[in-house]
């Protein structure tokens, strides 16, 4: 059995259902605390240090605007993840 297989599919795939929907894959803040500011999306929320979390969005790099930054699209679009969508889709079967 390899690394990619049995035990390790399950905790992927639990962490990937633990991740609330609308989440930035760059910050981990909620994409709608990321606010139009003409070229990008800059994020309004307080990081862990109590500043402003210094996450840019910049425009332009997915055809979806914001939301292809959601982090839950990322990794079900990332091909190095093959087979996990498949079996996601049978886990919540």
């Amino acid at each position: 059995m390899n690394h990619l297989e049995g035990d390790f599919w399950e905790h992927l795939i639990e962490g990937f259902l633990k991740i609330p929907g609308n989440t930035c894959t760059v910050c981990g803040h909620e994409l709608d605390n990321h606010v139009d500011e003409r070229d990008g999306w800059r994020c309004h929320s307080i990081g862990q240090d109590f500043y402003q979390c210094e996450c840019y969005l910049r425009k332009g790099r997915h055809d979806e605007g914001i939301e292809g930054y959601d982090l839950k699209t990322r990794i079900l679009d990332n091909p190095d993840l093959k087979g996990f969508k498949e079996k996601l889709e049978k886990k919540e079967a």
